[in-house]
């Protein structure tokens, strides 16, 4: 059964932007076989100057507290002018996957110790147990 998953993301508290995409085939209730996994990637924005940025994504029946998903940033969406996939790493940008909500939604809180500008994409990764 395919389905989609919703992306908001917020800049302080102030909701900026949603975006949906798949999410992928999940069993009738939205668990993953042993040893499959599913991806999708969204986007965090930092706005101005920030040093914390939280996307929360609905949707997303394969996601479970155990085993947590996974998370990485992978740079900056093509689409932004100055678009530098080092930045990720020159500006210490670390993402999480944090208040999983089983079978329905979970955040993705990234961290810049020393803040960053704009936007950055994440892969989120979830493995069956």
């Amino acid at each position: 059964m395919a389905t989609n998953y919703t992306a908001t993301r917020y800049a302080g508290d102030t909701n900026v932007a949603t975006t949906t995409g798949a999410v992928g085939d999940a069993s009738s209730d939205g668990a993953l076989a042993p040893g499959s996994a599913r991806a999708i990637t969204v986007t965090v924005d930092f706005g101005i100057s920030s040093g914390r940025a939280v996307t929360t994504v609905l949707g997303v029946p394969w996601v479970r507290s155990v085993p947590r998903p996974q998370c990485e940033v992978t740079g900056r969406p093509s689409a932004v002018a100055f678009a530098d996939d080092e930045d990720a790493l020159t500006d210490a940008v670390r993402a999480i996957v944090t208040n999983i909500v089983d079978n329905v939604s979970f955040d993705v809180v990234a961290y810049a110790p020393n803040n960053t500008s704009g936007i950055y994409t994440v892969s989120i990764i979830g493995v069956g147990i």
